[in-house]
């Protein structure tokens, strides 16, 4: 029998695992409620108003706990996002039920079809959320690519009117604050939400800009998904050999930081991440577990 101690024993690992396959200073708020808006493509349009407050009604019904999610927040999101954000509860769904069923095949003979069934409910309330995030925070940065929004963040992160906190943290607001999931900030004894809207930026030397946005945290806030945008495209230099599998590393540091991973009271910011997938010559995702 497939005991429910022994897989939750095991799902930050898993949760990373399947995600990959495929108080701090306060930070500065940017300057003035909206971005500047870069002429969209309208090759594809992102979806409606309607279909956004659908796919909330959908989710907030699989998951009506979820307390990383607004209703505001979440439609406009969606509302800035390619058009597979639609289709994000279901993939989410279908990760978590990928989990425990190969779960079930590495530990015992498997569990019966009801004892399957009582898994997948247990551990769509801890996966479900996560997975689902970063889906959104994945389709939201491929519009924010398409239609120069990302330029257009990128350019005003280099032109140094931006006022970076500590780990190069800043918040951004308007339809920016959307592109990134909310944070967790861990405390000795409790957790607590992160400001919406919250990056890290990284200018380097020859006037590049990285721009990390957070994806997800998968159990706690060393083990999450995120993105990283670069205002040019990565250079093969920017990556290192992540162990002995072929994957790629790649490292951003930010004021104050090293490579080990962050103490009591800090946030997801941790220096260096496994490559995940290449979305564009200038977006890609990233990955860590450390604990």
């Amino acid at each position: 029998m497939l005991l429910p101690h022994m897989l939750l024993r095991h799902i930050p690992c898993l949760l990373f695992a399947f995600a990959t396959a495929g108080c701090p200073r306060a930070n500065a708020p940017l300057p003035g409620a909206s971005p500047d808006k870069p002429k969209p493509d309208r090759s594809v349009d992102p979806p409606t108003v309607a279909q956004c407050e659908a796919l909330w009604v959908r989710y907030h019904g699989m998951m009506p706990d979820d307390p990383y999610v607004a209703h505001d927040a979440f439609v406009a999101r969606c509302n800035r996002s390619e058009p597979a954000v639609l289709q994000c509860p279901e993939q989410a769904r279908a990760k978590v039920v990928e989990i425990v069923r190969e779960t079930g095949k590495e530990l015992d003979a498997g569990p019966s079809a009801a004892e399957e069934q009582s898994l997948i409910e247990m551990l769509s309330r801890v996966g479900m959320p996560p997975h689902n995030s970063i889906c959104m925070a994945r389709e939201r940065l491929r519009y924010a690519l398409r239609t120069g929004e990302l330029a257009a963040l990128g350019k005003l992160a280099g032109s140094g009117t931006l006022h970076l906190g500590e780990h190069g943290t800043v918040v951004v607001q308007g339809t920016y604050a959307t592109l990134a999931t909310t944070g967790i900030v861990e405390r000795e004894r409790a957790a607590e939400l992160g400001p919406e809207g919250e990056i890290r930026i990284k200018t380097w030397p020859d006037s590049r800009v990285w721009i990390y946005f957070l994806g997800g945290l998968l159990g706690r806030h060393q083990n999450q998904v995120g993105f990283l945008y670069s205002t040019t495209p990565f250079a093969k230099e920017d990556f290192r050999k992540d162990g002995d599998d072929g994957r790629e590393q790649v490292c951003i540091q930010g004021t104050g930081e090293d490579e080990r991973a962050p103490g009591k009271g800090m946030r997801y910011m941790l220096s260096c991440f496994t490559v995940v997938d290449r979305l564009s010559p200038q977006l890609i995702e990233v990955g860590s577990a450390p604990d």
